[in-house]
């Protein structure tokens, strides 16, 4: 008798599954914070820095400025008073609220571990689905597996950015929406599932392919097989779909509002489809040359297809059971066609944005690999070398998830960034004498609204690549205008400035230098302030 049915019969069968599933957490948490341990203290830095940025400074945003969640704010003042549609702020609102507990310092940590820890929750219910209807942990910790072994859905967990995170919400609610179809038609199950998949599509709105399969396909379900809902169930139901996508689309008419009525820019979400075939070859080639490579490391790719072909190979032998599974296999092919024109309308982002292919993909394919591995274990029971077999892939497909993902981080991709120069930069200030209401005005290399004011911590304006052009008095005026009470010059810059427009600092006297930096603050303050 092997160990685990020794356990079996001592324990029974609801306390086996919340022990597993607690050390399945306790597991994929230590493999999380391994994974993530060494960058938890970054600011935002590498590649895609501009979006890091910007979602964390939501985060500041509101704690700042008070906590009103539907009006989202940045660091930035080039929308009115900083206010900003974007896609429904779940997570920085949550870091806000963390920011009360463990400090304003932290609140970049604690976002960083609001990501980490919904990926371990994400990791630790696929467990729970496979474990519950197999009976076997080996088995079970592959799906988990899976999931860190995909190198651009890790790099942007720990990254501040909505798309992983929604993909996360997405794999709960798999869990609850199988349990409910396929265990235990509690009502309370389907109701957490839609519910879980609602707010991924809120948080990140291409998870709403996804919440439009499933909806589409109970609706031709019910009318197929009209006793396969309960009325009760359809009644419940109809109306989450309809408060489902009431609320998806109130929050992008929302998000649009704000936008237009408040002169916001940053957050600007719009489609983009391909105008010719040169453009598509373009964005083609971009997805085979960025893309592709990161998205899944070569074993996670292995076990993609062997998972696709174990579910045709099922399907022959086992056909008349496929019935059973219909919600699954219409989900599966009603979202791999929904990609589609995701794809087409989304067009030239892609070849700029990798992380735009995480929430309308991975998803796709984490449902394959849990149906290739519940095929597999319905094909060949739980022998004692196909346990051992899952075993040896889940600490394959971490390890080369792990090294993927320190290589990245340690690489340009990882480490190379326009604004290193601020890095550290509100320590300096405060150390200058500048104080945490004061706001500034940052002359540096980079165009994004917030990243340097991100580092350095201050409300006011980014001035990007133009700088150079600019005449102090302008920069003045400005300042001015914006109740700007500094100006931080990247040494750089400041340098180009001295020698090719040195009236540019007539109206400004120096406060505080560093290597990488300037401190200027006017002269002479204006009246308008």
């Amino acid at each position: 008798m092997s160990l685990q049915s020794a356990w079996s019969t001592l324990i029974p069968e609801s306390a086996r599954e919340k022990t597993y599933s607690w050390l399945a957490f306790v597991v994929f948490g230590l493999l999380v914070a391994w994974f993530f341990g060494p960058y938890l203290h970054w600011f935002p830095r590498g590649i895609h820095e501009w979006a890091q940025s910007d979602r964390l400074s939501l985060a500041y945003g509101y704690y700042d400025r008070g906590f009103n969640f539907f009006l989202p704010r940045t660091f930035s003042l080039h929308p009115i008073d900083g206010v900003v549609g974007a896609e429904f702020p779940f997570q920085a609102y949550i870091a806000a609220l963390l920011g009360l507990v463990v400090g304003r310092a932290h609140i970049s940590e604690a976002f960083r571990v609001l990501d980490m820890l919904m990926l371990t929750v994400a990791c630790t219910y696929l467990f729970r689905l496979v474990f519950e209807v197999t009976r076997n942990v080996s088995i079970a910790l592959v799906p988990g597996a899976f999931l860190l072994s995909a190198p651009l859905y890790i790099y942007y967990s720990g990254n501040y950015l909505p798309d992983p995170f929604g993909v996360s919400l997405l794999c709960v609610s798999f869990y609850y929406l199988h349990r409910f179809f396929y265990r235990e038609r509690r009502l309370a199950y389907f109701v957490v599932g839609f519910g879980l998949a609602t707010l991924g599509s809120l948080v990140k709105l291409s998870i709403v392919l996804y919440l439009g399969s499933i909806c589409l396909v109970l609706l031709i379900v019910s009318y197929v097989r009209p006793f396969f809902l309960s009325v009760r169930e359809k009644v419940v139901f109809l109306v989450m779909m309809v408060v489902g996508f009431s609320a998806v689309g109130g929050w992008i008419f929302y998000m649009r509002w704000l936008n237009e009525n408040y002169t916001s820019w940053i957050f600007l979400s719009t489609v983009l489809p391909m105008k010719d075939k040169e453009e598509s070859d373009m964005v083609i080639r971009a997805i085979e040359q960025y893309v592709i490579p990161e998205y899944l490391t070569v074993s996670a790719y292995r076990l993609l297809y062997f998972s696709l072909a174990v579910l045709v190979i099922y399907g022959v032998l086992r056909w008349r059971q496929v019935p059973q599974f219909a919600t699954y296999v219409a989900v599966l092919l009603v979202a791999t066609v929904g990609i589609f024109p995701y794809y087409l309308l989304m067009g030239t982002q892609f070849a700029t944005h990798d992380y735009y292919s995480i929430a309308p993909v991975l998803p796709l394919f984490v449902l394959v690999v849990l149906g290739g591995v519940l095929a597999m274990q319905r094909l060949l029971g739980n022998r004692w070398w196909l346990q051992a077999a899952s075993v040896v892939l889940a600490v394959v497909l971490v390890y080369n998830g792990f090294t993927h993902y320190r290589k990245r981080m340690s690489t340009s991709v990882g480490l190379n960034f326009r604004s290193e120069w601020a890095v550290d930069g509100a320590a300096w200030l405060s150390r200058s004498g500048v104080s945490e209401k004061d706001r500034i005005m940052v002359l540096g290399r980079e165009n994004s609204p917030n990243l340097a004011l991100t580092h350095f911590q201050r409300i006011g304006l980014s001035v990007s690549d133009s700088a150079d052009h600019i005449t102090g008095e302008y920069a003045h005026q400005v300042m001015a205008n914006y109740r700007l009470r500094y100006l931080v010059i990247q040494r750089g810059l400041y340098q180009k400035l001295q020698a090719v427009n040195p009236a540019f600092f007539a109206p400004f006297k120096q406060v505080s230098e560093e290597r990488t930096r300037v401190l200027l603050a006017p002269r002479e303050p204006l009246s308008t302030w």
